[in-house]
């Protein structure tokens, strides 16, 4: 059989990469179209050079189109080809193999330790580690981490100080801020010198605050105290919002436990009540739930919803404990967190507040009181300390506001009464109590009176 390829339909096929331009390829080639006599005259067949189709080789292939180089690497387009150029952190034909800078660049300085790290470019971000670092963007596109934390650290532990103190990509650069401004952190805070701009090699500090304090040199106090005379005012959460968040700790005088543990209420810390408008007594609010400090435990209480809820409590005049409570949406809940951090002890409590309309009108409050007897006007029971209290994250009491109503500190006077017998503070054999902020004489023996007392009445 005689095949001319005059006979073929306008077509191609591109070879392979296992074929050659010889006469048989083409025949081979040309049997697998179909023939046409009407349009024989007009046929003819292009064979294509590598790396480009159509019918008349027009058409140059995309060696780019199915991503050879996967999301590590950029492809450029050559002919029948391609080529990756791979983004900081991978080599290879195809971009797939890490590269460990820290053995092929040894960047971190000072002996700080150094992570390899494995980029991510799947979101696009084709910024470098150093880019990264000096615009603050997300440290994903690094390729590896100079730890100058831990240097800090292991520097901290030999020198017994913070005054130098190294940062930058490669823990170069030394911040010494704290060597001349030390003295600007107030109240036992920590300094701690901080990079402001790595350019201009800007430094500044930092005022790392003791719990209490707050401020930019921890110079306004978060710390109350509660002597038994006053109870601060309420803090106020709107109950239409879906979710709130209150956190304090305090510090409560043991000897005060079980002196309240007589009366079968013990220490009241809070309680929390729904109020129509912030000018509204407690006698004409809803109560939630009150929160009493017994020697062994903490009791929640509510008799109207009977609910009485117990709390291991850690007893100790210089522990200061945490509480966090959070309305919960949309079941109602209240949920109590306590801890002691010094002892790494945590209790997690949740309360359904059974009555489905308390937390559900509008325009009310929840308000939480500290230190004070539930509807008693003026009977305050407590002597503790409260210090950070913050709802939503904000601080509820600072010296740096004007709350008149408020006492800040929490410095214990001279504790008189154990060395009575031999002081007589408390006169004329009258028992004396120490609640901390005040030596108490209050129980005198007939006929005497007086702060100490030392006063008697006279007969004629």
């Amino acid at each position: 059989m005689n095949l001319s390829t005059d006979f073929l339909l306008p077509h191609r096929r591109e070879l392979t990469k296992n074929e050659t331009t010889t006469t048989n390829t083409l025949l081979d080639v040309s049997l697998e179209y179909k023939l046409s006599y009407e349009h024989g005259m007009d046929g003819y067949w292009c064979e294509c050079l590598p790396g480009y189709t159509g019918i008349n080789c027009e058409t140059k292939i995309n060696e780019c189109e199915h991503q050879p180089c996967g999301p590590n690497g950029n492809c450029l387009d050559l002919v029948n080809e391609f080529k990756c150029n791979c983004y900081p952190g991978y080599t290879g034909a195809t971009c797939k193999e890490n590269i460990n800078e820290c053995i092929t660049l040894s960047p971190c300085t000072h002996q700080s330790k150094c992570i390899d790290l494995k980029p991510d470019y799947t979101n696009g971000n084709k910024n470098t580690a150093e880019l990264a670092l000096n615009q603050q963007t997300d440290n994903s596109t690094w390729t590896y981490y100079c730890d100058c934390n831990d240097l800090n650290m292991q520097l901290f532990k030999m020198n017994q100080n913070k005054h130098v103190m190294y940062t930058g990509m490669n823990c170069s650069v030394e911040l010494n801020a704290c060597q001349t401004k030390k003295h600007m952190c107030l109240h036992e805070s920590t300094c701690e010198s901080v990079l402001i701009d790595q350019v201009n090699n800007h430094h500044g500090i930092k005022c790392v605050c003791k719990p209490g304090f707050t401020g930019q040199y921890c110079e306004i106090l978060t710390t109350i105290r509660l002597d038994g005379s006053y109870s601060p005012k309420p803090v106020l959460v709107s109950s239409n919002e879906n979710e709130f968040h209150l956190k304090f700790e305090f510090r409560i005088q043991s000897a005060q436990l079980y002196a309240a543990k007589k009366n079968g209420f013990g220490v009241p810390i809070f309680y929390a009540e729904k109020i129509a408008n912030k000018s509204v007594l407690s006698n004409q609010s809803l109560l939630l739930f009150k929160l009493n400090a017994f020697p062994k435990f903490l009791n929640v209480w509510n008799k109207q919803l009977n609910l009485n809820e117990k709390i291991a409590f850690y007893e100790s005049d210089n522990a200061w404990h945490s509480l966090e409570i959070s309305k919960q949406s949309p079941d109602n809940l209240i949920k109590l967190v306590y801890s002691v951090e010094t002892l790494g002890l945590t209790q997690t409590k949740l309360i359904k507040l059974t009555a489905t309309d308390l937390l559900s009108k509008e325009s009310e409050f929840i308000s939480i009181r500290f230190g004070k007897v539930y509807q008693k006007t003026e009977e305050y029971s407590s002597t503790m300390c409260l210090r950070d209290v913050m709802l939503n994250e904000k601080h509820v009491f600072m010296s740096s506001r004007p709350d008149t109503d408020v006492k800040y500190g929490c410095n214990l006077i001279k504790n008189e009464c154990e060395a009575n017998e031999s002081s007589n503070y408390c006169e004329h054999g009258s028992k004396c109590s120490y609640k901390w902020f005040s030596n108490d004489c209050s129980e005198c023996e007939y006929p005497f009176y007086g702060e100490r007392c030392q006063l008697g009445l006279l007969y004629f």
